[in-house]
């Protein structure tokens, strides 16, 4: 009894790390991804809608951040607050529509 009870208290007492293989610990931004397939559909080729409305980077740091929205002219706005605006030289052409 004596042995069973030591071998219970030491797996609780050493700390185990398990790392999922598909999981990559280098990235910087990550939020999990619930699914329920309560259907239990084949859920290959399965589609899931990401909402990414809320701030996903850190511009903690960030002295430059050009958006070239302007639509015409030579100059691009530095959106970062720093005034580190742009000037576009060479063949400049502007095209509509979001992202060109």
């Amino acid at each position: 009894m004596k042995k069973i009870s030591l071998i219970i208290v030491f797996l609780f007492i050493l700390p185990v790390t398990y790392a999922i293989p598909w999981w990559n610990t280098s990235f910087s931004y990550r939020i999990p991804i619930g699914i329920n397939n309560s259907l239990g559909d084949e859920l290959n080729n399965y589609q899931i809608p990401i909402n990414l409305t809320g701030v996903i980077y850190n511009d903690e740091k960030l002295v430059l951040s050009l958006h070239f929205s302007e639509g015409s002219g030579i100059y691009t706005k530095d959106m970062s607050g720093y005034g580190n605006h742009g000037e576009l030289v060479g063949d400049i052409g502007w095209t509509q529509g979001k992202f060109g």
